[in-house]
């Protein structure tokens, strides 16, 4: 078992059951780091009230924007992927000024969909993203 597997195995364990997995364990883990730095032995080492409150504001803050960013992906590729259009510059950074493989760039955008599925065994596994990711690249 690697590290990250690992620590999410034990970070699981903390969690209160009646959650039902209900969660986003990245939330979770930064949670936990938070707790964890209140509860330091040396007490010049714990944050402020007011700093735990600016971490947790700060996660939120994180997670709401990548659940729009989400969203916002989905809304404009998902009509896209089922009409087989491609618009893929309506999402992409305007700063790339045109200059990116659109297959590429579809490929991309749709392992990242798959990644952020809602249902968590519908995503690949990082060595499945590699692998077409790689597709891709040996493809072009």
């Amino acid at each position: 078992m690697n590290k990250a597997a690992a620590n999410t195995s034990l970070l699981e364990e903390i969690i209160d059951p009646m959650l039902q997995r209900k969660y986003n364990i990245f939330e979770m883990k930064a949670l936990v780091q938070v707790a964890l730095q209140c509860v330091e032995e040396d007490k010049d080492v714990r944050p402020t009230m007011s700093q735990v409150v600016e971490m947790l504001l700060l996660q939120e803050k994180v997670s709401d924007g990548h659940k729009r960013l989400v969203t916002l992906l989905r809304e404009k590729m998902n009509p896209m992927l089922d009409a087989n259009i491609s618009s893929i510059e309506e999402i992409v950074d305007p700063m790339l000024e045109g200059k990116y493989d659109i297959g590429k760039m579809e490929t991309l955008v749709g392992v990242a969909l798959q990644r952020v599925a809602e249902d968590k065994d519908a995503r690949p596994t990082m060595s499945q993203v590699v692998e077409m990711l790689l597709g891709q690249k040996r493809d072009s």
